[in-house]
């Protein structure tokens, strides 16, 4: 994957979200607010995430979403969907995950879209829903990109600097999807730079 892929892909969802009625287009804002909801580890703030998150990609029901013991999977998945886009859809975030914002939100963003998709009612829906790389991306076509960037790169241990990268986008394409996607909508460079972390902005300037 490569820049040429994602403007291919970019365009390609243009084209599928398009069709989808509902509320403008806005990038959504991951306030201290936002975030404190991912700091306490209670399923009933993850819960209130998941909701503000709902209101803006429009989903009406949304599927339940808690914290899972002894739920395993690679580092760079960090949270399932299960039955997306049905009435028995469930998200389960590893309880590794309570506590870590950053990576929280990311998660969130990710699996929700996921539902998005899986809801689009159209022949491909379903398929798109099922392709990982292309629903990193769809996160940030959807507005969610300082979600996706804020959580890619996360600070797991303070005292080691152990750091972990989540997704399957790299760090990179993400940072220039991302740009791309406020160039199309014209978003300004403030805009697009606030209520992102340090490390989000580094990215974003290409630094590592």
């Amino acid at each position: 994957m490569d820049e040429k892929w994602v403007d291919h892909w970019l365009a390609e969802l243009a084209g599928q979200l398009g069709r989808i009625s509902g509320t403008p287009w806005a990038l959504f804002e991951p306030t201290a607010d936002f975030y404190s909801w991912l700091e306490s580890g209670d399923d009933g703030d993850l819960a209130a995430a998941e909701a503000a998150l709902g209101r803006h990609l429009g989903l009406r029901l949304l599927p339940p979403v808690a914290y899972e013991w002894g739920l395993r999977m690679k580092p760079e998945v960090a949270g399932q969907i299960r039955a997306k886009g049905s009435s028995l859809s469930r998200i389960q975030i590893p309880l590794y995950y309570a506590g870590k914002p950053h990576a929280l939100g990311g998660i969130l963003a990710h699996e929700l879209t996921h539902e998005y998709l899986a809801r689009l009612n159209l022949p491909d829906g379903q398929q798109l829903a099922d392709l990982e790389p292309q629903t990193d991306l769809a996160s940030i076509a959807l507005g969610l990109g300082k979600l996706v960037l804020n959580g890619t790169v996360t600070v797991m241990a303070a005292a080691t600097g152990e750091v972990q990268t989540i997704g399957y986008l790299s760090p990179e394409l993400k940072a220039y999807a991302y740009r791309q996607v406020n160039r199309q909508r014209a978003v300004a460079d403030g805009v697009a730079r606030a209520c992102l972390t340090d490390g989000a902005l580094r990215l974003l300037a290409g630094r590592p």
